[in-house]
């Protein structure tokens, strides 16, 4: 399925709230931003509008692309104006020619659009080995049989959403997805419980950070799953309120920071 053909939107939370670039933008921005990223959602090309000749009234490209953009969204053209320009100042939003877009939307698009024809020639990797292995060992054919090719891509892509957001050392997501499956046979059961979990121990890192605990760094990913890491019942230590009280001077952010230093590029 096409990236803008999904009811949602990819967003990553915990890049989101640490983007310091967007952290530079004004809150009127921000709320504008995520009007904006759901415009871009449903565009095509997907993460991109452009300007067509009838669009170019103005000198500012700013004010081109607010014209074209309060066609579609109840936005005022001043806070609009004052939204894009402070959005592609900050690089949150790029404008090369007739284009504005978000880079990350259009890099994953890309992936997604090559993902989907190799799919369709028969040429992911994953699916080979998955069918190699049936016709080594026909017992393992039950884990597949239920699954049609739609369902397995969409399998992969919320696993690879997974695998980007994990903040310590990760592989390549064919690797990692295989050594989910080899060593989880109900992994199908298992998948949709990945992302709330990594969420709740991100938060729960943030707040023991907040109460001076101490935060240690993440699990290589492989170790995390074959741990069952998932299945981690976590809880907060209160400090008393003397130790409270000298960190009062560290923000959220920081905190925030601190337990995401770790974080690794995807």
């Amino acid at each position: 399925m096409a990236l803008r053909n999904q009811p949602y939107i990819p967003l990553y939370v915990q890049d989101y709230l640490t983007d310091e670039k967007l952290s530079m933008c004004s809150w009127a921005t921000q709320g504008v931003y995520i009007k904006l990223l759901c415009l871009l959602h449903k565009s095509e090309p997907y993460g991109t509008i452009l300007l067509k000749q009838n669009d170019k009234q103005h000198l500012d490209f700013a004010s081109n692309f607010a014209s074209k953009i309060m066609k579609l969204l109840p936005i005022e053209k001043d806070i609009l104006i004052a939204a894009i320009t402070e959005l592609v100042n900050e690089k949150c939003l790029t404008i090369e020619g007739d284009k504005l877009f978000q880079r990350r939307m259009v890099r994953d698009n890309e992936i997604s659009i090559i993902r989907s024809e190799t799919g369709k020639k028969g040429g992911l990797k994953t699916q080979k080995i998955a069918k190699a292995k049936i016709k080594a060992k026909p017992k393992a054919k039950y884990e597949y049989e239920n699954i049609n090719e739609n369902d397995y891509k969409i399998q992969i892509e919320e696993f690879e959403n997974f695998r980007k957001n994990y903040p310590g050392t990760k592989r390549g997501y064919e690797i990692e997805f295989e050594n989910f499956k080899k060593k989880n046979k109900d992994w199908e059961k298992i998948l949709p419980l990945l992302s709330d979990a990594l969420n709740y121990q991100i938060s729960f890192r943030i707040e023991k950070a907040k109460t001076g605990g101490f935060v240690p760094e993440w699990k290589n990913l492989s170790t995390w799953i074959n741990q069952r890491c998932w299945e981690e019942e976590m809880q907060i230590n209160k400090l008393p309120d003397e130790t409270r009280r000298k960190q009062q001077g560290v923000t959220d952010f920081e905190l925030a920071t601190i337990v995401a230093k770790h974080f690794a590029n995807d």
